[in-house]
């Protein structure tokens, strides 16, 4: 139904504005710590591949991964909903 399809608009929207802003996080941090995606691959024990879906905000890494994420870029958080409450 055209209700449906509306929602799921919204969701996917929704999905991407939050994988823009961890793209955003990612890019951001990774210039200012002056590291690359290998780095991160590496500290967050992802493949290089998944380290630039995130860097390119193709992808959003699991609950345990995304926490390991934010103690690589030292920063306070646990959730994405945490980071994305402060960012907006």
């Amino acid at each position: 139904s055209h209700t449906e399809y509306r929602e799921h608009l919204a969701k996917r929207a929704k999905r991407r504005k939050v994988n823009m802003e961890l793209s955003d996080l990612v890019r951001i941090s990774l210039d200012v710590l002056g590291k690359d995606r290998a780095w991160l691959a590496r500290e967050i024990g992802v493949t290089y591949r998944m380290a630039t879906l995130y860097y390119e905000g193709k992808a959003v890494p699991k609950q345990e991964v995304l926490e390991k994420l934010f103690k690589a870029f030292e920063m306070p958080y646990k959730t994405l909903e945490d980071y994305l409450e402060d960012v907006e």
